[in-house]
């Protein structure tokens, strides 16, 4: 192998010297990073950027998901996990009408926290809202509102997820409680289990079997009441899911 030793090489013309088509120059040491202004690097070439020049340190990829973060020692970035409180999901179902019924039937579930409840089986008395649950360790924050105004006296009230009475949530909001005129109230409940489609239900009712008739989102009128509002009451249900 010949050997040339010079300090400088300079094009016989001009500022450039070219390597041939199908040669390969290669340089086994000294070559600054600053010196080359064009042309590509294979990746294998290329160092790891650390922290301390606006790089990660990391030389590899997470797994699906992780966040990137500040490792317990405070010296360096670190693939995990996300922690809890990460919203999954959020829905709302919402009206304006006013429904009305009239002795549809009553169901009474016989089960867990709704073992006593009768409520008309009427989706023009009870609102559902259907939603999907994404993850079996999460919990479902409910919040809702209703105005009713029934024949017999509405003597309480739940919202459950229907198939899972025996864990439904018994409010006790009752006329009673608003002098027999009628009843208005906002409520907020949770829910955990399993993932899967959802349907929740909120529903007003009594403690013993009877024939139901009566309006949801009533009107000023619907109560002979003259310093009430004569349009409709508003209901709505909403979730948000949330990751614990």
């Amino acid at each position: 192998m010949s050997k040339i030793k010079v300090d400088q090489i300079e094009g016989s013309t001009g500022s450039t010297i070219t390597v041939p088509s199908g040669q390969t120059l290669t340089v086994t040491d000294g070559l600054a990073a600053s010196t080359i202004t064009s042309g590509t690097l294979a990746d294998a070439r290329l160092p790891t950027v650390p922290v301390s020049k606006g790089g990660t340190g990391l030389t590899s990829l997470g797994s699906a998901g992780q966040v990137v973060q500040v490792n317990s020692g405070g010296s360096a970035l670190e693939f995990a996990t996300a922690s809890g409180g990460k919203v999954l999901g959020s829905a709302i179902a919402e009206s304006s009408a006013r429904t009305t019924w009239s002795n549809p039937g009553e169901v009474n579930p016989g089960s867990g926290n709704m073992s006593d409840y009768f409520y008309p089986n009427s989706s023009a008395c009870y609102h559902d809202l259907s939603y999907t649950k994404q993850s079996a360790t999460s919990r479902l924050f409910v919040s809702g509102h209703q105005t009713i105004k029934t024949s017999s006296n509405t003597h309480d009230f739940a919202v459950f997820i229907v198939g899972d009475e025996a864990n439904g949530r018994i409010l006790h909001i009752d006329e009673h409680n608003f002098d027999r005129q009628y009843l208005a109230a906002s409520f907020n409940v949770q829910f955990g289990g399993s993932a899967g489609s959802k349907t929740i239900r909120a529903t007003a009712g009594t403690g013993n079997s009877r024939s139901h008739t009566g309006k949801r989102g009533i009107l000023g009128s619907d109560m002979s009441l003259s310093d009430v509002s004569d349009n409709n009451g508003y209901t709505y249900l909403s979730v948000i899911e949330v990751e614990v």
